[in-house]
């Protein structure tokens, strides 16, 4: 009876080191996806901001075309 009980106790432990290693590979894959679209997400903001809006933009092609 011991010998089954030490058996289950094994197979927990390896089932719990491979639950951490999966946990531990989410977590990483997560951590790059969020660092990933941060820096989409501000390369985006970057470039909105810099783009005149269609108003100035009609505004500085009349001005280009006056010369």
């Amino acid at each position: 009876m011991k010998q089954n009980s030490y058996r289950q106790d094994i197979r927990a432990d390896d089932t719990n080191e491979e639950l951490i290693g999966v946990l531990t590979a989410i977590s990483v894959v997560s951590k790059r996806l969020a660092r990933k679209l941060t820096a989409l997400s501000y390369q985006q903001h970057q470039a909105n901001y810099d783009r005149p809006e269609p108003a100035e933009r009609k505004h500085y092609a009349s001005l280009r075309n006056q010369h």
